[in-house]
């Protein structure tokens, strides 16, 4: 089934979230050297589907915004790169509606393959930032289903000229477990780093994985 039936835009980087019978799906539509997120939602498990929703307004992008998408009950939590910022967005009735885009970090990177987790009312979001020839990776945290963000978290840390991207976070009740790819050490390995707690940063610690 088609979900977006676009006959002149591009649509791409699908993300995904489901609760109880409902089905929530959003992309990136690029249209003319710009893109916006849009979503679809299912009440019945996808056999039917909702007129879609244009969440965002359309930007200029360098690369495509990788939107990430997560749920818990009937409220669904939506970030996306943009030039200059992560955005978030929440909707309280499965997607139906959603709140005006709010801009987490407020650089001059270029946010890419972000990813979200969502436990209660604790989101947690890593994302890729890309300046020039350097990348790092980012966390960022609510406590408060998004109400409130804490301050933006490098995780990565490394000198000039090198890459991290591509990470993926996983939670429990405990802790918090966040890897990627990093290419410090002059070839591409994961790198990791793990939080006890949801308030101690300074506790974040990294390891080694790969075979040196």
């Amino acid at each position: 089934m088609d979900l977006t039936n676009a006959t002149s835009s591009q649509d791409q980087y699908a993300t995904i979230a489901a609760a109880g019978s409902s089905v929530v799906v959003a992309w990136s539509r690029m249209y003319e050297g710009t893109e916006a997120i849009y979503v679809r939602v299912s009440l019945n498990s996808g056999e039917t589907w909702q007129p879609e929703v244009q969440v965002s307004n359309y930007e200029a992008q360098s690369f495509p915004e990788f939107p990430a998408i997560g749920s818990n009950g009937t409220y669904v939590y939506l970030v996306w790169g943009s030039v200059g910022g992560i955005q978030y967005s929440r909707s309280s009735n499965l997607g139906a509606t959603w709140s005006t885009p709010l801009t987490l970090t407020n650089t001059t990177q270029q946010y890419v393959a972000s990813r979200i987790a969502v436990a209660n009312s604790q989101i947690q979001v890593v994302t890729a930032g890309i300046l020039g020839f350097s990348s790092d990776v980012y966390y960022l945290s609510s406590s408060d289903a998004g109400a409130s963000w804490n301050p933006t978290v490098s995780l990565s840390a490394h000198g000039p000229d090198a890459l991290s991207l591509a990470p993926v976070i996983s939670s429990n009740r405990d802790s918090t477990f966040v890897a990627w790819e990093d290419n410090r050490n002059g070839r591409l390995a994961i790198f990791f780093r793990s939080r006890p707690d949801f308030t101690v940063l300074r506790n974040l610690k990294g390891y080694y994985l790969s075979p040196s």
